[in-house]
C-alpha cells in the first residue's frame, strides 16, 4: 500500500489552496489502479486526489496520471499528452516512474501532491496458509490469527493476549514506528 498526499482546499469558504496551508488530506492507495485528475473549470491548475481508475483510462483528456501496483511499489504513468508532469521537479522522459517514499509530484502550475509508501496499520486475519514466525515473541502467525503487517513485511501477532504489533515504539527488524491510531509518522507539513 502507499499514500497520496492532497493538500486540503481553506476552511474560509473562497474555495481557494493556501500554498502555506498545513492542511493534507491522505489518500490511502490498495492493490487497484488510481487516477490523478485535473481539476475543471476554476479548478483547472488543481490536481484532484486519487480516484479509482484502470489502465485504459491513461488516454482520457483530464487523467494527469495513473497511478498502478507494480508489485510492492507503485508505478506513475503520465496521461496522454501530459508533458508538464514532474516528479520531484524531474520531467519523465521514459513515460513511467518508480514512485518511492517522499516523491513531490507536479502538474504544470497545480499545488503539489505527496506520495508516502507508508500507510495506516490495520488489523487482519494473517492471510498465509504456510505459518511465520512473530518477530517479537517468536510463536507462529497461523492462518486467520489477528495480525498486523509492517511496512518491511513482517507480520506480528495483535490480539488482548498477544499484543506484539504495538507492544513497542518500533518495529524490531526495520524501525518503522508501530502504532494502531490511524496516524502517520511522516506528513507533507514543513516541506
Amino acid at each position: 500500500m502507499g499514500t497520496v498526499w492532497v493538500r486540503m482546499r481553506d476552511e474560509s469558504g473562497t474555495g481557494e489552496i493556501e500554498a502555506d496551508s498545513a492542511m493534507w488530506g491522505a489518500a490511502v492507495l490498495e492493490s487497484k489502479a488510481y487516477g490523478l485528475v485535473q481539476g475543471k473549470g476554476n479548478d483547472a491548475t488543481e490536481v484532484a486526489g486519487p480516484r479509482p481508475a484502470s489502465l485504459d483510462q491513461c488516454e482520457d483528456e483530464d487523467v494527469l496520471a495513473l497511478l498502478v501496483p507494480a508489485g510492492k511499489a507503485w508505478a506513475m504513468i503520465p496521461g496522454a499528452g501530459v508533458e508538464s508532469l514532474r516528479v520531484n521537479g524531474m520531467a519523465l522522459p521514459s513515460g513511467l516512474r518508480l514512485l518511492r517514499d517522499r516523491d513531490e509530484i507536479q502538474a504544470g502550475g497545480s499545488a503539489a501532491l505527496y506520495f508516502s509508501e507508508e500507510s495506516p496499520a490495520v488489523v487482519v486475519p494473517y492471510p498465509g496458509k504456510d505459518p511465520v514466525v512473530c518477530p517479537r515473541c517468536r510463536t507462529s502467525v497461523k492462518y486467520q490469527d489477528k495480525a498486523v503487517q509492517c511496512r518491511c513485511s513482517l507480520f506480528f501477532h495483535q490480539t488482548e493476549e498477544l499484543p506484539c504489533y504495538d507492544h513497542a515504539a518500533e518495529c524490531p527488524a526495520c524501525r518503522a514506528r508501530t502504532s494502531l491510531d490511524d496516524s502517520f509518522s511522516w506528513t507533507p507539513d514543513g516541506v
